[in-house]
């Protein structure tokens, strides 16, 4: 039966999701809330999802139209929920719509509700329940962390893919309440997402002593004079706090013919924060930063955030930049962070191990001077005697047969 005047239609509808006291079976309760309705006796509310999950829009999903008679034609389904404060759960995975009806005792309908905006019934980050890939468990912690950190930097192949429950960023509105909009990666997008849940659906994270905010934010690189070709070095990525940061991402520009990124961590200053923090790269030369949980503030105090491994390839200038830089606070809102490098300073004249020794034709060897000078480099062999002048305060590597 279509609308009778002497119901009042429910008004001001919400729907918010509940963030505690959820079960474990990965999606949670959505309290819904309203006014209105004078006259009735019964209120029904209806729920539709957008639908298509996890990649929503990229795979057929879209908002549900606002119904415009009663009863309120599919997607759109009749909840449990009949009083304002009730909860709604459902077993599927959705960002859901909700509107109501006010029922008087002779079956009379009012109009529609207004139609609530979108609202998660799962907690994004929370992948994994310890057991199954992509089940949750409506707790974001290290079990979802471990899978992510094993599947960090991959392209997913859209809705097919099975890991694509881990694609939740970037969302509609940057925060963790939004839908997820998908974009096929798994980078630093939905380790921001992951971050800002982390613990805060289950147990409070522990506490240190308070870090000393720095007056500012700002990055340094600390990139040291290179070894010979084969062997290794640490790039120290430097970091001032003051507070604010939850995360950041950093893309290194480097000769690729000189050298090359073999290994990503994290740094000291990290360890000394109240919350847990994480690095991760997903590709080469890329620094991802997070701390887990929002609940002790932002990235704080002075010293090494994050260190990358590089190998020496060939000779030549290395070349290590800074090419991109971007940060987060617990909001998800992009914050600004200033970025120096500072090359290390050599002390003192030294003259590197061979590599390879021994050798037939050819070996290299890494030479430093602690100032600008000319020098003679004798070797005596069975063959004979060989040298070389260099006259150039420079840390590259020479080869010589």
């Amino acid at each position: 039966m279509d609308n009778d005047v002497a119901v009042s239609p429910v008004t001001g509808l919400t729907a918010a999701q509940q963030t505690s006291g959820n079960d474990g079976d990965g999606t949670t309760k959505i309290n819904l809330t309203w006014s209105g309705g004078g006259g009735a006796t019964a209120i029904e509310v209806y729920r539709a999802g957008f639908g298509s999950y996890p990649e929503y829009d990229d795979a057929g999903g879209s908002v549900p139209a606002t119904p415009g008679s009663y009863p309120p034609p599919a997607p759109w389904v009749l909840t449990t929920v009949t009083a304002s404060g009730q909860s709604d759960e459902t077993t599927a995975r959705d960002f859901n719509y909700y509107v109501a009806y006010a029922k008087d005792g002779c079956g009379g309908t009012s109009a529609v509700s207004n139609k609530t905006g979108g609202t998660l019934n799962y907690h994004l980050g929370d992948w994994h329940n310890g057991i199954t890939d992509c089940q949750g468990n409506n707790l974001v912690n290290t079990s979802d962390l471990s899978f992510l950190g094993a599947h960090y930097g991959i392209t997913l192949s859209h809705s097919s893919d099975p890991y694509s429950c881990l694609d939740v960023g970037p969302t509609t509105t940057t925060t963790t309440a939004g839908r997820p909009t998908t974009d096929d990666k798994v980078q630093f997008e939905d380790l921001v997402i992951m971050s800002i849940n982390y613990l805060t659906v289950s147990v409070a994270p522990g506490t240190l002593p308070e870090v000393a905010k720095a007056v500012s934010d700002e990055l340094r690189l600390s990139v040291p004079a290179l070894p010979g070709v084969g062997q290794t070095f640490a790039v120290s990525v430097q970091m001032s706090g003051a507070g604010d940061i939850q995360a950041l991402s950093l893309l290194l520009g480097y000769d690729r013919a000189v050298v090359e990124p073999v290994a990503v961590g994290a740094g000291e200053l990290l360890g000394r924060q109240a919350s847990h923090g994480i690095v991760l790269s997903s590709e080469p030369g890329n620094v991802d930063v997070a701390l887990l949980g929002t609940a002790n503030g932002g990235i704080a105090g002075n010293g090494e955030v994050a260190q990358v491994t590089f190998r020496v390839k060939g000779p030549g200038e290395a070349g290590i930049v800074a090419k991109h830089l971007e940060a987060r606070n617990a909001a998800n809102e992009a914050l600004a962070i200033g970025v120096t490098s500072t090359p290390v300073t050599v002390t003192r004249t030294a003259l590197g191990a061979p590599i390879p020794n021994p050798f037939n034709q050819s070996t290299t060897f890494a030479m430093s001077l602690a100032a600008p000078s000319r020098v003679r480099v004798e070797s005596t062999t069975s063959r004979g005697v060989w040298s070389v002048a260099w006259s150039k305060a420079i840390s590259q590597p020479a080869s010589e047969s």
